[in-house]
């Protein structure tokens, strides 16, 4: 099921079932008056349903909540795409995994994952915007049920059993550290964690010693691709050649070029581009794990990437990164990491960001956000955005 349809249905029938199911659930914490105080005596269910790379966003609270609660079972429910991130983390013992493929399948999913989650002792919602994770989180009956509000969605209070605000222009992971507070738990340090996942996973670096040792030709991976939450963060085949004869003018590096398993026609599609430009690809596009192309990223001098779930992941090994914004912004996402190198090149146009705040980006997809970063001058993006937005609400 295509991702826009699944959020009409979030937005129409979660604001429907919401309406009628919240009443009931404010009644019934009158009567039955439980306990909410924050004690895990065995089960802790963490929900993240899009946005893999958001679990290494969060993942100092996540390791944070691990480390508080070592011998507790920590459950993630997610769909697949999230699936492989999250075990990524080395924090979770077991998934329950909601398959989106169908209605049908969402449903049947749906219940499964609500039978592995029932009477948790803890729920957290990492899913801020979705009404329909909200009612799951409710209907897992979970004692303590941890969760965000902002202005617009305070229908939360009264499903939530400890609300927690959000500020949309403050960073991300700050409300996500809300949670290690709550729970009375330790931030680990940058350094902590970065070992953790070392440890997991026996992550090498061999890049960087290529690097000191000045090897030529110097290899460098391209993340180019997003997950359907947003495509106009991604670049054209078009614009990554130019953007790489701009960067490095006076050579031709090799090119690994890495993304999951629905990237394979725009993956197909950029390297026989820069084949084309005279760069030498190597293609590894659905054809490793996530771990895999981690580790065929640490054997790269540097990562060019845009907004992508390898990024973050790059970012907590401190790989040396370029990185390149526009319908997101880095001052919600990227925490501040203690000796990572990194150049971040954010769009400065009027209608960035606008993932999160409209559902259909005012430039209709053409991201002209990302364009000003290849020579579209200021002027003319914002003037041709002007424009599109007029033209969107005629």
């Amino acid at each position: 099921m295509r991702l826009r349809v699944q959020k009409w249905i979030d937005h129409r029938l979660g604001l429907f079932l919401f309406f009628w199911i919240r009443p009931v659930s404010l009644l019934l914490g009158k009567l039955l008056k439980r306990n909410h105080q924050l004690r895990v005596d065995r089960h802790i269910v963490v929900m993240k349903l899009l946005g893999g790379g958001s679990l290494f966003v969060a993942l100092p609270t996540l390791l944070a909540i691990r480390r508080r609660y070592p011998d507790k079972r920590i459950t993630l429910v997610c769909t697949p795409g999230v699936l492989v991130y999250g075990e990524l983390t080395g924090v979770f013992d077991d998934y329950a995994v909601i398959r989106t493929s169908s209605l049908w399948r969402i449903l049947s999913s749906g219940i499964s994952s609500l039978t592995k989650c029932f009477r948790a002792d803890c729920h957290i919602n990492f899913e801020i915007h979705s009404k329909m994770a909200g009612l799951f989180s409710l209907f897992t009956c979970a004692r303590n049920r941890i969760g965000f509000y902002m202005q617009w969605n305070a229908w939360k209070h009264g499903v939530t059993t400890h609300a927690l605000f959000y500020n949309e222009i403050t960073p991300i992971y700050v409300a996500y550290e809300q949670v290690i507070r709550l729970l009375d738990g330790v931030k680990p340090s940058d350094d902590e964690i970065e070992e953790h996942l070392r440890q997991v996973h026996g992550f090498e670096s061999a890049g960087e010693s290529r690097r000191k040792a000045g090897q030529l030709p110097r290899e460098l991976a391209i993340a180019a691709f997003s997950s359907e939450l947003c495509p106009e963060r991604e670049f054209s085949p078009e614009e990554w050649e130019r953007l790489l004869a701009s960067s490095f003018p006076e050579e031709s590096p090799k090119l690994h070029v890495l993304g999951g398993p629905s990237d394979g026609p725009k993956s197909a599609r950029l390297c026989h581009r820069l084949r084309q430009a005279g760069y030498e690809v190597e293609e590894h596009t659905g054809q490793l794990s996530l771990r895999d192309s981690v580790q065929v990223l640490l054997g790269c001098e540097e990562l060019l990437t845009i907004d992508s779930g390898l990024n973050h992941i790059a970012r907590r090994l401190r790989m040396r990164i370029r990185s390149y914004w526009g319908p997101t912004h880095p001052r919600r996402l990227l925490a501040p990491i203690a000796g990572l190198e990194e150049l971040v090149y954010a769009a400065d146009v009027f209608c960035s960001p606008c993932v999160h705040i409209i559902d259909q980006p005012p430039c209709l997809g053409d991201n002209v956000c990302m364009q000003s970063q290849l020579g579209r001058s200021l002027e003319e993006t914002n003037r041709s955005g002007w424009l599109v937005h007029k033209s969107y609400h005629a």
